[in-house]
C-alpha cells in the first residue's frame, strides 16, 4: 500500500483517506506492507503528517491502537484540566486588574529591562494601560539596581491590552500586577 495522506482545503475539516478509524483526535489507517506485515498509519491531534509503524504481529498492531486510544483519552483530559486552569486564572486577573493597579514588565536576554504600566481603564477582557516611571531604590553593583514604580510620573499614551491568564501580554513577556513598594532588579550594558 502506498502511503495515504491527509488532506485539508482553506475553511474545510481535514479528510483523511477511505478506511481511516477514528477517535477522538486520534485517526488511523491498518495495512500491510508488500511482505503482508501488519502496519499503521497513524494521524494524532491536528497533525496531517502520518506516522507510520511496522508490526511483527497482529497482536502488536492491536495493542498499539489501544494505546492511541489512551494517549487520546489523555490528551482530551489535559485540555479540559487546561481550560479550567485558565478560566480560573483569568478570573482572578479579571479581579484584579482594575483601574490604578500598577504592572510590572521585565524583558532582556543579557540584560533585564524592567518597565512600569498602571490600568487607566478597562471593559470586561480588554484594559488600557500607561507606561509610568520608576524610581531606583538600591545600587545593586556595576549596571545594575532595583528599582520600584512610580505612579506619579505617566510616560507614553495608552496602550490597548487584551486581559491574558497571568497578566497583560506584552511584545516580550507578560505584564503582571505588582504593589506599588514592590522593587524590582534591572541591569543594562553601559
Amino acid at each position: 500500500m502506498m502511503k495515504a495522506i491527509a488532506t485539508k482545503e482553506k475553511g474545510k475539516p481535514i479528510e483523511y483517506p477511505e478506511g481511516t478509524q477514528h477517535y477522538k483526535d486520534c485517526h488511523w489507517q491498518p495495512y500491510s506492507d508488500h511482505a503482508g506485515r501488519p502496519c499503521l498509519q497513524v494521524w494524532e491531534g491536528k497533525s496531517m503528517k502520518a506516522s507510520l509503524y511496522r508490526y511483527s504481529s497482529e497482536n502488536s498492531r492491536t495493542q498499539s491502537i489501544q494505546h492511541l486510544m489512551g494517549r487520546a483519552d489523555n490528551r482530551e483530559a489535559n485540555r479540559e484540566e487546561r481550560k479550567k486552569y485558565r478560566a480560573e486564572n483569568l478570573e482572578k486577573q479579571n479581579a484584579i486588574l482594575l483601574p490604578g493597579q500598577i504592572l510590572h514588565y521585565s524583558w532582556g536576554y543579557e540584560q533585564t529591562q524592567c518597565e512600569f504600566f498602571i490600568v487607566t481603564r478597562r471593559s470586561n477582557s480588554i484594559v488600557w494601560i500607561q507606561k509610568i516611571g520608576a524610581i531606583k531604590t538600591q545600587d545593586t553593583g556595576w549596571a545594575s539596581a532595583n528599582y520600584k514604580p512610580d505612579p506619579e510620573v505617566k510616560t507614553g499614551p495608552e496602550i490597548r491590552k487584551k486581559i491574558q491568564e497571568y497578566g497583560v501580554s506584552m511584545p516580550h513577556g507578560i505584564a503582571s500586577p505588582c504593589g506599588p513598594e514592590d522593587d524590582f532588579h534591572c541591569s543594562w550594558y553601559a
